[in-house]
Order: structure tokens, then C-alpha cells, then sequence
């Protein structure tokens, strides 16, 4: 068998497994393959552009998100900490379920829903993600709903360069806000 005929019979292999694959794993098996073999070009399928299949599973993920359990939902978002996890799984709840108030036990009980590890420090983990990343913010006595910030993050999961962008701009917001108070008591 020459070259020719072994590259053939190893894309013909190849293109044969990844159709098997569901449409959001096809990219990241590719991924890994490239990446295995050190091949060049993994830097190209790794760049981000707006057409990429990461901002396209997004986009199917939003629109796919009715017939989601709270699994997929969380499968799909791939959130990278606590903050982000309990930004999705607040989301989750508001949009899908309506429940508008979210409190530690609901969050704890989505997160096992989830079949998700607990949480160690949840009571902790919930006040971050409302003081330091402002993703939810206080509702009633005990209870969080999800800033429209909280929503735009959840919303472009899992493009971290998104959720990074869009954490700059609000805390810039933020930083102006306390400035300008500062300010005017001088």
C-alpha cells in the first residue's frame, strides 16, 4: 500500500467516526487529534473567529434551551468556577423554571439536579458571585436574582474571551462610578 492509499483509507476512517459524533463534539475531537499528533495548524482551528463552531454551539444552545434539562444546560455552558456555575444554574432557574428569587437551598438543589459535585463553601461562593462579580443580585430577604450582567455571561458561555470582556467592561463601569463619588466629597 503507497502513501497515497494509507492517507486516503486513514481520512476515509477518520471522516467515518467523527459523522458518528454529535455536532458539538465533532470540533474538539478534531481539536484533539491535531493537538495529539503536534500537527501545525492547531493554532487555526483554535483561533476564535465569529463564525466558530464555539459561538455557533452558543447560539444553539439559546435556542435549543427549551428542551433542555438542567444537565445539558450546564453540559453545554461548560462553566470554568463557582461564580460562572452558579450564574447558569440561577438562569436555568429564572428561565426555565420561574422561579424569579433564588435562595442558597434552590441553588443546591439544581447543582445536584446537575449531578454536579457539591459546593463546598455555597453560602460563600453565592455572596462572591453577587459582591465581586455583581453576576446576581439581591431580591428578597434571602433570596438572588440574576443581574442583566449575570445574563449576558450566561448567555455567551462557554466563550471565555466573551465573559472576560464583558466582566472588563462593567467593572470599568464600576471603578467610573466610585471615582466620580469620590470626587465630589473632595
Amino acid at each position: 500500500m503507497n502513501t497515497e492509499d494509507m492517507e486516503l483509507k486513514a481520512i476515509s476512517i477518520m471522516l467515518k467516526e467523527l459523522e458518528q459524533l454529535p455536532e458539538e463534539r465533532k470540533l474538539p475531537a478534531l481539536k484533539y487529534v491535531i493537538e495529539r499528533l503536534k500537527l501545525p495548524g492547531s493554532s487555526v482551528i483554535s483561533e476564535k473567529k465569529k463564525d466558530s463552531p464555539e459561538n455557533e454551539q452558543t447560539m444553539q444552545t439559546n435556542q435549543n434551551f427549551d428542551n433542555m434539562s438542567i444537565q445539558e444546560f450546564i453540559d453545554a455552558k461548560r462553566p470554568k468556577n463557582n461564580y460562572q456555575l452558579i450564574a447558569c444554574l440561577t438562569y436555568y432557574l429564572e428561565k426555565k423554571e420561574q422561579i424569579t428569587e433564588v435562595g442558597t437551598l434552590e441553588i443546591r438543589e439544581a447543582n445536584s439536579r446537575a449531578r454536579l459535585p457539591a459546593i463546598a463553601n455555597l453560602a460563600r461562593d453565592i455572596q462572591n458571585t453577587q459582591y465581586q462579580y455583581q453576576f446576581i443580585m439581591q431580591a428578597s430577604e434571602g433570596k438572588k436574582k440574576l443581574t442583566t450582567h449575570g445574563e449576558k455571561i450566561v448567555e455567551v458561555l462557554p466563550d471565555q474571551e466573551k465573559v472576560m470582556s464583558i466582566i472588563k467592561e462593567v467593572r470599568t463601569k464600576i471603578r467610573r462610578k466610585q471615582t466620580k463619588k469620590e470626587d465630589s466629597t473632595k
